[in-house]
């Protein structure tokens, strides 16, 4: 996709069927999902994925070039280090409170 992917407040479980490459930014925050599985690979720009029931990051993107915005609630079970262990993200990541 040349540009965003917009798929917030859709009701999703799932991100299965997303692009495989996003140019832009990724919303796909205030969804219902609980894992990233079907995310895009690559992210060229920040990945919005809070306000979700995350209880897994399996699925993150390889590659995150801007900023990667979780749930706040998994701050004390997912460590900033363990999430760059999964991904190469360029940017900040921020846990975001509903």
């Amino acid at each position: 996709i040349n540009g965003g992917f917009f798929c917030r407040y859709s009701n999703l479980t799932s991100l299965k069927g997303a692009p495989n490459v996003v140019r832009g930014v990724f919303l796909c925050d205030y969804n219902n999902l609980t894992s990233l599985e079907g995310s895009p690979h690559t992210i060229h720009n920040d990945f919005y994925c809070s306000n979700n029931p995350l209880t897994s990051l399996e699925g993150m993107p390889k590659r995150i070039y801007g900023h990667l915005y979780l749930p706040l609630e998994i701050k004390d079970i997912f460590s900033i280090e363990y999430i760059r262990s999964l991904s190469e993200i360029r940017g900040m990541i921020r846990y975001i409170d509903i």
